[in-house]
């Protein structure tokens, strides 16, 4: 799970592709407060980078892909964890998300 200001992104699911070299991820996004948390959507997010496991790598990619899908409430930091892949070192960097 990561979180910022008021938001948790809880991966539920993931899928490593070691033959594409992508990972696939299902998150549960909430936005939480003192005595309601609302469920934003859950969505399916293709990352197309080889990471094997789920880490804080993984959670920024998510925060940053979802940020640019157009979830704008979703911020992530300005200088990636320890883990990232660089997206210079992977040929085809693209993200597809479905809101399910």
């Amino acid at each position: 799970m990561s979180s910022n200001e008021n938001y948790e992104i809880h991966v539920t699911q993931s899928e490593v592709n070691m033959v594409d070299g992508t990972m696939k991820v299902t998150a549960k996004v909430k936005h939480v407060e003192p005595e309601i948390t609302t469920i934003l959507g859950e969505y399916d997010i293709i990352i197309n980078k080889p990471y094997r496991t789920i880490s804080s790598a993984v959670h920024w990619e998510i925060r940053r892909k979802l940020n640019q899908a157009g979830v704008s409430d979703i911020t992530f930091s300005a200088e990636p964890p320890e883990g990232f892949i660089p997206d210079g070192e992977i040929p085809h960097v693209n993200a597809t998300i479905h809101n399910i």
